[in-house]
Order: structure tokens, then sequence, then C-alpha cells
């Protein structure tokens, strides 16, 4: 061996031995136990720590079976997201109520969905840590896809029991889904920033290729050919994402041997939390105050430390700070229900090409949010941030949840002309017979609102994602990204109210069941309104340190 070969290697071996110091030395502030639980998460990861610090820019080897587990999943609830509302009318079978019950129960479903996030967060955060947690409610996750199957098939087929099976689902899929992106995150070491960054990117190209691949072979399946006795074959169409979750779930348990591991506090954070909160309240009003530049939650650290006191803080910020996007929410998730409803009575042929509602909801979405995400973060956010533009996570948010507004404002203009050229036939279900429409508005006069409203979630909803990791503490991630998707259920849940409130509403709904423009205004003027709060708390917000 050579001196400069010698040279080189010591000074690999002294990175390396410095970058481990910043990863595990910074206990300032930690009870014992928590000294105790970062000494154990040093000694399991051992290993895998000196192969990360030798080659930080390098993504580790446990990201090539994250990301297509989460790809798999994506594909696998996508397909299934696609297909629900139309398949809800069809077990409903009203032509004139049917899609407003549909639509109701579609979003109570994805309410759910992402409301069993803070099951999951909770248990992984406190008990089982991030993949035992997936492992565990992946196969719940699956039980409710194989129930699903079975109860497409019209003897089995009821409202409830359909309804059993994507419960099912909307449990599994909300209890790992704040679980893989932190997972995915603690495989790198704190310094690897950038690293965290393009693998947040990658992660959200990932869901949607998953939803992109799904949205071209799984509702064909259900449109293309009837089996059952029926026109259309779900049985088939839902068969499908139930291999595909199978397989990733397999891959995902196979590369183990190579995840990082953090582990769990074997507590109840949401109750330490409360203790603290509750604790630095009482105080406060007894007369006690923080000292200089400390968080208000370091007068109860006594309780479990002072680090997990500037945590809990960290945590009520972050969410306080992107709680009014719950409304932004509440009109993207509307593509899957009003939208798919707006193009039903649209021509869907393009030229002899014939895109049903739910082959078109499923696919265009995807195809656009795919190369946009990959553009925004591989050269526009560069772009600026070399020409001192700062991109910071809270402008991107911003600037996409306009957009999103934007959009369905617009839809809700296409709709005017939708409804008043509508002359297609309807089905028993009150769906469009397939080529009954051809001097209706054309379908490809959506693609615009979806441009729009794509381009926004390309900004703000990886952002998001990567908003919520960053801005907290190590102990709370889980339950930060649970937090981020409750926003999601939030949304779903101000649909239900409204649509419970307004009902059928001669200016809200027509004599066929159809949305009538001024509902899209209403909800657009309330996103516009939730958007200028997010802006006015957004300009006093401090980042943690090192992340923007």
């Amino acid at each position: 061996m050579t001196e400069k070969t010698i040279a080189v290697t010591s000074e690999v071996e002294l990175n390396t031995v410095d970058l481990l110091k910043a990863e595990y030395e910074e206990t300032e502030g930690l009870t014992e136990k928590e000294k105790a639980l970062l000494e154990k998460e040093r000694r399991i990861n051992a290993d895998l720590d000196k192969r990360l610090a030798a080659n930080p820019n390098a993504l580790p080897r446990a990201v090539y079976f994250i990301l297509p587990n989460e790809f798999g999943e994506r594909f696998t609830f996508y397909g299934i997201s696609a297909l629900v509302n139309r398949y809800l009318q069809v077990i409903i079978n009203d032509p004139v109520h049917g899609k407003v019950h549909a639509k109701e129960l579609t979003h109570y479903w994805k309410l759910f969905t992402y409301f069993f996030p803070l099951v999951g967060a909770a248990i992984s955060d406190s008990f089982l840590g991030k993949y035992k947690t997936i492992v565990y409610l992946s196969a719940v996750y699956l039980i409710g896809i194989i129930v699903l199957v079975i109860t497409s098939i019209p003897k089995f087929r009821t409202l409830v029991s359909a309804s059993i099976g994507l419960y099912l689902i909307a449990f599994g899929t909300g209890g790992i889904k704040p679980c893989v992106g932190p997972h995915g995150g603690d495989q790198f070491l704190k310094v690897q920033v950038d690293g965290i960054r393009r693998f947040f990117a990658f992660f959200y190209v990932s869901i949607n290729l998953g939803a992109l691949l799904t949205g071209f072979v799984t509702p064909p399946l259900a449109t293309s050919f009837g089996c059952n006795g029926e026109e259309r074959c779900y049985t088939a169409a839902f068969s499908l994402p139930a291999a595909v979750f199978f397989v990733a779930y397999v891959l995902f348990v196979y590369g183990h041997k190579y995840y990082r591991v953090v582990p769990p506090t074997g507590t109840f954070i949401p109750a330490r939390m409360a203790v603290v909160i509750g604790r630095s309240i009482v105080r406060y009003f007894a007369g006690a105050r923080p000292a200089p530049g400390a968080s208000f939650f370091t007068l109860a650290s006594d309780a479990y430390g002072e680090q997990f006191a500037t945590e809990t803080g960290e945590f009520l910020r972050m969410f306080l700070q992107i709680v009014p996007l719950s409304f932004v929410w509440m009109v993207y998730d509307q593509q899957s229900t009003e939208w798919q409803n707006q193009y039903d009575r649209m021509n869907q042929y393009f030229g002899s090409l014939y895109l049903s509602p739910e082959v078109f909801i499923a696919i265009v979405n995807p195809c656009l949010v795919v190369p946009m995400v990959a553009i925004l973060s591989s050269y526009v956010y560069p772009f600026l941030d070399k020409r001192g533009i700062a991109c910071t996570s809270l402008r991107r948010m911003a600037l996409g949840s306009i957009l999103v507004m934007i959009g369905f404002i617009l839809s809700g203009f296409v709709q005017s002309s939708v409804l008043a050229n509508f002359d297609g036939e309807l089905d028993k279900s009150g769906q469009q017979i397939p080529g009954s429409c051809k001097n209706c508005v054309h379908g490809g006069w959506q693609i615009p609102q979806w441009f729009i409203l794509s381009l926004g979630e390309s900004m703000f909803s990886p952002t998001g994602n990567e908003f919520s990791y960053t801005q907290v503490g190590k102990a709370t991630r889980a339950m930060s990204s649970s937090f981020w998707l409750l926003l999601v259920a939030l949304g779903n849940f101000y649909v239900v109210w409204f649509e419970g409130v307004v009902g059928e509403a001669t200016w809200a709904i027509n004599e066929n069941g159809d949305t009538k423009p001024a509902k899209y205004y209403v909800y657009s003027a309330i996103c516009a309104g939730a958007i200028l709060w997010f802006v006015g708390m957004a300009m006093r917000f401090k980042y943690r340190p090192g992340t923007m």
C-alpha cells in the first residue's frame, strides 16, 4: 500500500469518525432513558452507519427496497381508489340520488384512510417501531384487499360486505403510511441533508409512478370486459392490486437486513406530549417563565427531559403551520369524485380511443405529476436558488396551494358548459352509456384544470411530506407524518359535512343529481381564505437549524 493510499484511507476513516460523532454525541437535554435509547440505536446500526459515513453522498441500499414497496402499495391503493366512487354507484343503484350518496361514502372512506395514520404513528413511535408497524399492518391491508375481491362477486356483494373490505384497507394503508416515509428518512445520517431531500423527491415519484401504471391497467380490467354475469369485472380489477401488493410486501420484508432502525420510546408519545403541554401551561400561569431563547415547553423539562420538551414545541409549531392546508386537500381530493362525475357527462372518445371515467381519472394526474416533480426538484428549484430566489418549503407549499385552488375554480367554469351541452343517455345507476354523448363537451377540456391542479400538487404535497419530517425531532417523526396525512382526513371530513349540510339544494344540485358550478365556487372561496391564513403564519415561521 502506497503512502498516498494510506493517507486517503486515513482521511476517510477520520471523516467517518467525525460523522458518527455528529450523529450520536449530542446528548444535551436528554433523559437517561433517552440516552440509553440513543446508545441502543448506535449499537444496532453500527455496521450500517460506518458504510453510510464512508460514502455519505450515495443513497443507502435500504432505499432500493423501500421505494419499490411504496410503488407497489400506491399501485394498489390508487387502483382501488379510482374504482370506489363508481363501484359504490353500481351497488347503490339509484340514478338520481346515487351519485351524491356514493360521493359521501367515498369521502367517508378517504376520511378514515387518512385518519388511521394517527393510530399507526402512535403504535410505531411508542411501541413497535416503524419496520414492525409496516409489516403487521400491511398484513391487515392484504386481508382487506382479499375481502374486497371476494365481495365483488355479485352473490357476496352488499354495501356492508364491500365496506368491510374497504375499511380494512383504510386501516392498513392508513396505519403504514406515516411510517414508510420516515422509515426511509431514518436510513440517512443527520449530515446527509441532500440525500434526505433526494429520497423524498424519489419517494413522491414512486408514489405517482405506481398511480400512473395502475391507471393504465387496473380500471380497464373493470371496464373492458364483463364477468360474473355483469358488464363490468370488478373481481379482476381488484385481484391485480392484491397480487402486486403481495409482491411488494415480500420484497420489503426481504430487505430488513439493510434497514437502519430507530428504537421506539416504549411509552405512548401522545400521552407524553399531553403531560408536557399541560404541565407547561399550569406552570406558566403559576408565574414560571422559560429561559431566554428556550421553548415555552421547557417549563416541563423535568417530565421527560429538555429535548423532548423542545421537540413537543417544534411538533405543535409545525402542525399549527400546516393546518390551513386541510382546506386545500378539501378541494384537491374531489378530483376522484366531483371531477370523475364531471367527466362522466363529457365525450369520452379521443379519436377512436375510449377512456372511461375510471381510466381517465387514474392516469391523467400521475402522467402530469411524475415529470413535474422531477423537473421542479432537479431543475427549477436549483435554478432559482442559484439566482438568489430561495425556494423555501413554505413558499413552495403556498404557491402550490394557490394553483390547486385555481384549478378547482376553472373546473367550475367547465361544469357550466358541461351541464348546458349534455345530451347523453344514462344507465340504471345514473352513469353515461358509453358512446351516447358524442355531441357533449369533449373530455379533453378537463386537461387544463388537471394541469394546474397537478402542478400545484407537485409543489405542495411532496414538500409537505419533507416539511413534516424535517421540522420535528426524531422521537415524533412518524407522528408528525401522520398529522400531515390527518390534513387529508380533515379535508374529506369538510366535504362530507358540507355535502350533508347542502344536501340537494337547488343552487347546488340539478334534477339529474349533477353538481352546479356554484358549489365549486363556494369550495374555492373557503380554500382561498385558508391559503391567506397559511401565508400569514408562514411569514412568522422559524425553521429548525439547517432546514428550509
